[in-house]
Protein backbone atom coordinates (compact mmCIF):
# COMPACT_ATOMS: atom_id res chain seq x y z
CA UNK A 1 0.00 0.00 0.00
CA UNK A 2 1.07 3.41 -0.89
CA UNK A 3 1.91 5.72 2.05
CA UNK A 4 -1.90 8.15 1.96
CA UNK A 5 -0.09 10.96 3.46
CA UNK A 6 2.95 11.59 1.36
CA UNK A 7 0.59 10.92 -1.57
CA UNK A 8 -1.83 13.52 -0.48
CA UNK A 9 1.45 16.00 0.64
CA UNK A 10 2.56 15.69 -2.57
CA UNK A 11 -0.77 16.00 -4.59
CA UNK A 12 -1.25 19.52 -2.77
CA UNK A 13 2.71 20.66 -3.45
CA UNK A 14 1.92 20.17 -7.05
CA UNK A 15 -1.46 21.59 -7.32
CA UNK A 16 0.38 24.89 -4.98
CA UNK A 17 2.92 25.17 -7.62
CA UNK A 18 0.81 25.03 -10.45
CA UNK A 19 -0.97 28.51 -9.81
CA UNK A 20 2.65 29.78 -9.76
CA UNK A 21 2.82 27.91 -13.32
CA UNK A 22 0.06 27.95 -14.92
CA UNK A 23 -1.23 31.69 -13.88
CA UNK A 24 1.81 33.57 -16.66
CA UNK A 25 1.22 31.06 -19.43
CA UNK A 26 -2.98 31.99 -18.98
CA UNK A 27 -2.43 35.39 -18.47
CA UNK A 28 -0.15 35.25 -21.65
CA UNK A 29 -2.86 33.17 -23.71
CA UNK A 30 -5.52 35.55 -22.64
CA UNK A 31 -4.15 38.86 -23.26
CA UNK A 32 -2.43 38.37 -26.89
CA UNK A 33 -4.15 37.85 -29.97
CA UNK A 34 -2.20 38.18 -33.28
CA UNK A 35 -2.83 40.71 -35.69
CA UNK A 36 -3.87 39.06 -39.27
CA UNK A 37 -3.60 39.52 -42.61
CA UNK A 38 -4.41 37.89 -45.94
CA UNK A 39 -1.59 39.27 -48.82
CA UNK A 40 -1.60 37.46 -52.45
CA UNK A 41 2.57 36.02 -52.14
CA UNK A 42 3.35 37.68 -55.08
CA UNK A 43 2.80 40.89 -53.36
CA UNK A 44 5.59 39.82 -50.90
CA UNK A 45 8.96 40.20 -50.36
CA UNK A 46 11.77 39.51 -47.98
CA UNK A 47 14.87 41.52 -46.74
CA UNK A 48 17.96 39.60 -44.98
CA UNK A 49 20.79 41.59 -43.29
CA UNK A 50 22.89 40.95 -40.67
CA UNK A 51 21.04 37.74 -39.35
CA UNK A 52 17.56 38.66 -39.71
CA UNK A 53 15.13 38.51 -42.02
CA UNK A 54 11.94 40.93 -42.45
CA UNK A 55 8.73 39.42 -44.36
CA UNK A 56 7.49 42.28 -46.21
CA UNK A 57 3.68 42.94 -46.94
CA UNK A 58 2.21 45.81 -48.54
CA UNK A 59 1.13 46.86 -45.12
CA UNK A 60 4.18 45.54 -42.84
CA UNK A 61 7.46 45.15 -42.43
CA UNK A 62 8.32 42.73 -39.49
CA UNK A 63 11.32 40.13 -38.74
CA UNK A 64 10.14 36.16 -39.00
CA UNK A 65 10.71 34.03 -36.47
CA UNK A 66 12.56 30.61 -36.65
CA UNK A 67 9.25 28.78 -37.13
CA UNK A 68 7.88 31.59 -39.63
CA UNK A 69 10.91 31.08 -42.06
CA UNK A 70 10.77 27.49 -41.87
CA UNK A 71 6.88 28.05 -43.27
CA UNK A 72 7.97 30.43 -45.77
CA UNK A 73 10.83 28.42 -47.60
CA UNK A 74 9.15 24.89 -47.20
CA UNK A 75 5.95 26.45 -48.86
CA UNK A 76 8.18 27.76 -51.78
CA UNK A 77 10.19 24.56 -52.35
CA UNK A 78 13.44 25.52 -50.97
CA UNK A 79 15.26 23.34 -49.02
CA UNK A 80 15.48 24.73 -45.39
CA UNK A 81 18.57 23.64 -43.72
CA UNK A 82 20.14 25.69 -46.84
CA UNK A 83 17.83 28.83 -46.12
CA UNK A 84 19.11 28.98 -42.66
CA UNK A 85 22.41 28.17 -43.78
CA UNK A 86 22.39 31.16 -46.04
CA UNK A 87 20.86 33.42 -43.59
CA UNK A 88 23.38 32.51 -40.76
CA UNK A 89 25.90 33.43 -43.21
CA UNK A 90 24.24 36.86 -44.35
CA UNK A 91 25.32 38.20 -40.51
CA UNK A 92 29.42 37.06 -40.92
CA UNK A 93 31.89 39.80 -42.87
CA UNK A 94 31.82 38.35 -46.23
CA UNK A 95 30.59 40.88 -48.26
CA UNK A 96 26.84 40.39 -48.25
CA UNK A 97 26.73 37.80 -50.50
CA UNK A 98 25.00 35.20 -48.80
CA UNK A 99 22.33 37.74 -47.85
CA UNK A 100 21.55 38.96 -50.85
CA UNK A 101 21.52 35.37 -52.55
CA UNK A 102 18.35 34.54 -50.10
CA UNK A 103 16.62 37.53 -50.55
CA UNK A 104 17.02 37.35 -54.21
CA UNK A 105 16.10 33.70 -54.41
CA UNK A 106 12.70 34.19 -51.87
CA UNK A 107 12.06 37.29 -53.44
CA UNK A 108 11.76 35.48 -56.70
CA UNK A 109 10.04 32.21 -55.82
CA UNK A 110 7.22 34.70 -53.82
CA UNK A 111 7.32 36.58 -56.99
CA UNK A 112 6.05 33.97 -59.20
CA UNK A 113 3.93 32.24 -56.92
CA UNK A 114 -0.19 31.87 -56.92
CA UNK A 115 -0.45 30.94 -53.28
CA UNK A 116 -2.28 33.10 -50.83
CA UNK A 117 -0.37 33.67 -47.12
CA UNK A 118 -2.48 34.31 -44.02
CA UNK A 119 0.43 36.34 -42.28
CA UNK A 120 -0.09 36.19 -38.28
CA UNK A 121 2.07 38.75 -36.29
CA UNK A 122 2.26 39.54 -32.36
CA UNK A 123 4.50 42.22 -30.59
CA UNK A 124 6.35 43.31 -33.69
CA UNK A 125 7.05 39.51 -34.76
CA UNK A 126 6.40 37.59 -37.74
CA UNK A 127 5.04 34.38 -36.21
CA UNK A 128 3.86 32.26 -38.85
CA UNK A 129 2.72 32.88 -42.48
CA UNK A 130 0.39 29.87 -43.39
CA UNK A 131 -2.00 28.96 -46.31
CA UNK A 132 -5.15 31.10 -46.29
CA UNK A 133 -7.01 27.94 -45.29
CA UNK A 134 -5.76 27.72 -41.79
CA UNK A 135 -8.81 28.09 -39.33
CA UNK A 136 -8.43 30.38 -36.77
CA UNK A 137 -9.59 29.24 -33.35
CA UNK A 138 -9.58 31.67 -31.00
CA UNK A 139 -7.40 30.14 -27.96
CA UNK A 140 -8.75 32.82 -24.94
CA UNK A 141 -13.08 31.46 -25.39
CA UNK A 142 -11.66 28.08 -25.40
CA UNK A 143 -9.01 28.19 -22.40
CA UNK A 144 -12.08 30.29 -20.47
CA UNK A 145 -14.28 27.30 -21.45
CA UNK A 146 -11.62 24.63 -20.56
CA UNK A 147 -10.64 26.29 -17.04
CA UNK A 148 -14.26 26.82 -15.94
CA UNK A 149 -15.51 23.07 -16.74
CA UNK A 150 -12.69 21.77 -14.76
CA UNK A 151 -13.43 23.79 -11.56
CA UNK A 152 -16.98 23.24 -11.88
CA UNK A 153 -15.35 19.57 -11.28
CA UNK A 154 -13.44 20.90 -8.47
CA UNK A 155 -10.06 20.75 -10.47
CA UNK A 156 -7.25 23.43 -10.51
CA UNK A 157 -4.59 24.49 -13.05
CA UNK A 158 -1.60 22.19 -12.35
CA UNK A 159 1.14 23.92 -14.70
CA UNK A 160 1.46 25.89 -18.14
CA UNK A 161 3.94 25.82 -20.60
CA UNK A 162 4.26 28.40 -23.34
CA UNK A 163 7.03 28.40 -26.62
CA UNK A 164 7.28 30.52 -29.46
CA UNK A 165 4.18 28.30 -31.53
CA UNK A 166 2.42 26.42 -28.60
CA UNK A 167 0.63 27.11 -25.38
CA UNK A 168 -0.67 24.33 -23.09
CA UNK A 169 -2.22 24.22 -19.72
CA UNK A 170 -3.06 21.41 -17.57
CA UNK A 171 -5.75 20.68 -14.64
CA UNK A 172 -5.80 18.17 -12.03
CA UNK A 173 -8.53 16.83 -10.13
CA UNK A 174 -7.79 16.36 -6.21
CA UNK A 175 -8.68 12.89 -5.86
CA UNK A 176 -5.66 10.03 -5.37
CA UNK A 177 -6.02 6.50 -7.06
CA UNK A 178 -4.32 3.62 -6.19
CA UNK A 179 -4.75 1.38 -9.54
CA UNK A 180 -2.22 -1.44 -8.05
CA UNK A 181 -0.68 -1.99 -4.60
CA UNK A 182 2.15 1.00 -4.36
CA UNK A 183 1.42 3.06 -7.06
CA UNK A 184 -0.72 6.68 -6.39
CA UNK A 185 -1.69 8.45 -9.32
CA UNK A 186 -4.24 11.34 -10.18
CA UNK A 187 -5.91 12.00 -13.37
CA UNK A 188 -6.37 15.43 -14.89
CA UNK A 189 -6.31 17.21 -18.60
CA UNK A 190 -4.14 18.52 -20.86
CA UNK A 191 -4.94 21.95 -23.04
CA UNK A 192 -3.50 22.62 -25.92
CA UNK A 193 -3.35 25.07 -29.42
CA UNK A 194 -0.95 26.77 -31.47
CA UNK A 195 -2.09 29.73 -33.36
CA UNK A 196 0.88 29.34 -35.36
CA UNK A 197 0.28 25.92 -37.32
CA UNK A 198 2.30 23.75 -35.00
CA UNK A 199 -0.12 21.84 -34.03
CA UNK A 200 -3.69 21.23 -33.66
CA UNK A 201 -6.03 22.23 -30.91
CA UNK A 202 -6.74 19.38 -28.68
CA UNK A 203 -7.92 18.22 -25.56
CA UNK A 204 -6.96 15.30 -23.63
CA UNK A 205 -6.14 12.90 -20.63
CA UNK A 206 -3.09 13.35 -18.24
CA UNK A 207 -2.45 11.04 -15.59
CA UNK A 208 0.19 12.15 -12.80
CA UNK A 209 2.49 9.60 -11.00
CA UNK A 210 2.31 10.77 -7.25
CA UNK A 211 5.76 9.31 -6.28
CA UNK A 212 7.50 11.09 -8.64
CA UNK A 213 4.92 13.55 -10.59
CA UNK A 214 5.89 12.03 -13.39
CA UNK A 215 2.94 13.23 -16.07
CA UNK A 216 1.61 11.28 -19.22
CA UNK A 217 -0.55 12.55 -21.46
CA UNK A 218 -2.98 10.17 -22.74
CA UNK A 219 -4.97 9.99 -25.88
CA UNK A 220 -6.55 12.83 -27.68
CA UNK A 221 -10.19 13.40 -26.77
CA UNK A 222 -11.03 16.44 -28.60
CA UNK A 223 -8.73 17.44 -31.71
CA UNK A 224 -9.51 19.98 -34.07
CA UNK A 225 -7.20 20.57 -36.70
CA UNK A 226 -6.94 24.07 -38.50
CA UNK A 227 -7.94 23.63 -41.56
CA UNK A 228 -10.86 25.00 -43.30
CA UNK A 229 -12.42 27.26 -45.91
CA UNK A 230 -10.24 29.91 -47.65
CA UNK A 231 -10.47 33.45 -46.41
CA UNK A 232 -11.48 36.41 -48.29
CA UNK A 233 -8.75 39.02 -48.38
CA UNK A 234 -10.92 40.58 -45.59
CA UNK A 235 -10.10 38.52 -42.68
CA UNK A 236 -13.10 39.90 -40.78
CA UNK A 237 -14.97 37.78 -43.71
CA UNK A 238 -17.53 35.61 -42.38
CA UNK A 239 -17.98 36.92 -38.70
CA UNK A 240 -20.86 34.48 -37.99
CA UNK A 241 -19.37 31.37 -39.01
CA UNK A 242 -16.17 32.35 -36.86
CA UNK A 243 -18.52 32.15 -34.11
CA UNK A 244 -20.87 29.61 -34.59
CA UNK A 245 -17.49 27.18 -34.99
CA UNK A 246 -16.17 28.56 -31.76
CA UNK A 247 -19.19 28.25 -30.18
CA UNK A 248 -19.58 24.46 -30.83
CA UNK A 249 -15.98 23.84 -30.01
CA UNK A 250 -16.53 25.48 -26.44
CA UNK A 251 -19.14 23.16 -26.30
CA UNK A 252 -17.13 20.33 -27.34
CA UNK A 253 -14.16 21.28 -24.66
CA UNK A 254 -16.75 21.40 -22.00
CA UNK A 255 -18.40 17.95 -23.16
CA UNK A 256 -15.16 16.45 -23.18
CA UNK A 257 -13.85 17.41 -19.64
CA UNK A 258 -17.06 16.47 -18.44
CA UNK A 259 -16.97 13.07 -19.78
CA UNK A 260 -13.16 12.05 -19.74
CA UNK A 261 -13.12 12.84 -16.36
CA UNK A 262 -16.10 11.25 -15.14
CA UNK A 263 -16.10 8.18 -13.01
CA UNK A 264 -16.71 5.78 -15.73
CA UNK A 265 -13.92 6.87 -17.70
CA UNK A 266 -11.53 6.88 -14.81
CA UNK A 267 -12.51 3.62 -13.96
CA UNK A 268 -11.34 2.47 -17.59
CA UNK A 269 -8.01 4.12 -17.21
CA UNK A 270 -7.34 2.68 -13.70
CA UNK A 271 -7.95 -0.96 -15.49
CA UNK A 272 -5.16 0.37 -18.15
CA UNK A 273 -2.68 0.87 -15.62
CA UNK A 274 -3.57 -2.68 -14.55
CA UNK A 275 -3.16 -4.14 -17.35
CA UNK A 276 0.05 -2.63 -18.23
CA UNK A 277 1.91 -2.78 -15.06
CA UNK A 278 0.95 -6.94 -15.22
CA UNK A 279 2.80 -6.87 -18.49
CA UNK A 280 6.22 -7.93 -18.08
CA UNK A 281 8.56 -6.50 -21.11
CA UNK A 282 12.10 -6.16 -21.86
CA UNK A 283 13.44 -2.95 -23.25
CA UNK A 284 13.79 -3.78 -27.01
CA UNK A 285 10.10 -5.34 -26.94
CA UNK A 286 8.69 -2.44 -25.36
CA UNK A 287 10.30 0.52 -28.33
CA UNK A 288 8.90 -1.52 -30.63
CA UNK A 289 5.97 0.40 -29.61
CA UNK A 290 7.07 3.74 -30.00
CA UNK A 291 10.26 3.70 -31.56
CA UNK A 292 9.42 5.29 -34.93
CA UNK A 293 9.01 8.87 -33.84
CA UNK A 294 11.80 8.92 -31.27
CA UNK A 295 15.24 9.66 -31.58
CA UNK A 296 18.17 7.47 -31.17
CA UNK A 297 19.14 9.97 -28.20
CA UNK A 298 15.60 9.86 -26.60
CA UNK A 299 16.06 5.48 -27.04
CA UNK A 300 19.48 5.67 -25.01
CA UNK A 301 18.33 7.88 -22.33
CA UNK A 302 14.78 6.20 -22.06
CA UNK A 303 17.05 2.46 -22.14
CA UNK A 304 19.15 4.22 -19.07
CA UNK A 305 16.13 4.94 -16.98
CA UNK A 306 14.22 1.39 -17.44
CA UNK A 307 17.52 -0.88 -17.30
CA UNK A 308 18.70 1.58 -13.87
CA UNK A 309 17.77 -0.22 -10.52
CA UNK A 310 15.71 3.35 -9.71
CA UNK A 311 12.46 2.19 -8.36
CA UNK A 312 11.00 5.51 -6.70
CA UNK A 313 11.56 8.18 -9.93
CA UNK A 314 9.76 4.35 -11.95
CA UNK A 315 7.26 2.03 -11.02
CA UNK A 316 9.53 -2.04 -9.85
CA UNK A 317 9.65 -4.34 -12.50
CA UNK A 318 9.84 -4.89 -16.10
CA UNK A 319 7.00 -3.30 -17.39
CA UNK A 320 4.77 -1.77 -19.65
CA UNK A 321 3.71 0.82 -16.82
CA UNK A 322 7.86 0.92 -15.49
CA UNK A 323 8.42 1.80 -19.91
CA UNK A 324 5.83 4.46 -19.92
CA UNK A 325 6.89 6.51 -17.06
CA UNK A 326 10.51 6.23 -18.05
CA UNK A 327 9.78 7.91 -21.13
CA UNK A 328 8.23 10.39 -19.00
CA UNK A 329 11.01 10.87 -16.66
CA UNK A 330 13.04 11.46 -19.92
CA UNK A 331 10.59 14.24 -21.11
CA UNK A 332 11.17 15.74 -17.41
CA UNK A 333 15.18 16.25 -17.89
CA UNK A 334 16.28 19.75 -17.53
CA UNK A 335 17.68 20.10 -20.89
CA UNK A 336 14.51 19.29 -23.05
CA UNK A 337 12.96 21.77 -24.45
CA UNK A 338 9.39 22.93 -23.82
CA UNK A 339 8.06 21.59 -27.08
CA UNK A 340 10.03 18.12 -27.25
CA UNK A 341 8.99 17.61 -23.62
CA UNK A 342 4.97 17.40 -24.31
CA UNK A 343 6.01 15.74 -27.42
CA UNK A 344 7.65 12.50 -25.45
CA UNK A 345 4.85 13.11 -22.86
CA UNK A 346 2.35 12.56 -25.12
CA UNK A 347 4.72 9.42 -26.43
CA UNK A 348 4.04 8.17 -23.29
CA UNK A 349 0.39 8.67 -22.21
CA UNK A 350 -0.89 6.51 -25.26
CA UNK A 351 0.81 3.61 -23.84
CA UNK A 352 -1.82 4.21 -20.92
Amino acid sequence: MFDSSFARGRLESAIAHGAASAGPVVAQILSQMPEDEIVPAANTLVDVRSGVSDFVTPTHGAPMSEHAFSQLTARLGIPTPYARELLEGSSKTDGGWKGELLSQSISAHLAHSRERFLVRRIEGSTRAILSDKFKRMDSRPLLEAFIGAVRELGGAPLSGHATETRVAVRALLPTIYEPVPGEAVAFGLHWGNSDFGAGSYHVSLFILRLLCLNGLVGETELRKTHVGARLEDDVLYSRRTHELTEAALISATRDVVGGVLGPAAIEARLARIRAIHAEEVNFDAAWQRVGKSLTKGDKEATRQAFESPDEVNMPKGNTMWRFANALSWVANGKDVGEDRRLDLQAVAGKLV
